[in-house]
């Protein structure tokens, strides 16, 4: 009986060390990208300069580009107060799949401008297949 008992915990340990080994795997080699904001305020005055940068890291193909990032009127994204386009710097003819990270727009540069009227906004920056969005206000001085 304890022979029986062993085996059956053995291979349940066994079947669950693959399963995890399984797991792993996929997950690492499933296209994933993280976006995070830096140096990004909360609050800024109405014409203070607005100064920031994206970090993205992740797992995808081997086209490289740029994130889209657009600043609206929460209440209205339809006002549009700042905008950059994506831009693709280069795609193979067979993209590779590979880690990636960086900062954008570049590590010792920042994305920069300045909100006129006061209000409430929201930063949305996309890049790959993901998207962040941070609300912050503008107040006049």
């Amino acid at each position: 009986m304890k022979t029986l008992q062993i085996t059956i915990i053995g291979a349940g340990a066994i079947a669950s060390i693959v399963f995890l080994v399984i797991i792993t795997c996929v997950l690492e080699t499933t296209p994933h990208t993280e976006m995070k904001i830096t140096g990004f305020d909360n609050v800024y005055d109405v014409n203070q300069i607005i100064r920031f940068q994206i970090h993205v890291e992740g797992y995808g193909n081997s086209c490289v580009g740029t994130p889209e990032i657009t600043i609206y009127e929460t209440d209205q994204p339809s006002i549009v107060a700042y905008h950059e386009k994506s831009m693709s710097f280069m795609c193979p003819m067979e993209p590779q799949m590979l880690f990636f990270s960086g900062d954008y727009p570049s590590q010792n540069d920042y994305y920069l401008t300045a909100i006129d009227k006061e209000g409430k906004y929201t930063l949305h920056v996309s890049y790959r297949n993901t998207e962040i969005e941070k609300e912050f206000m503008v107040k006049a001085k």
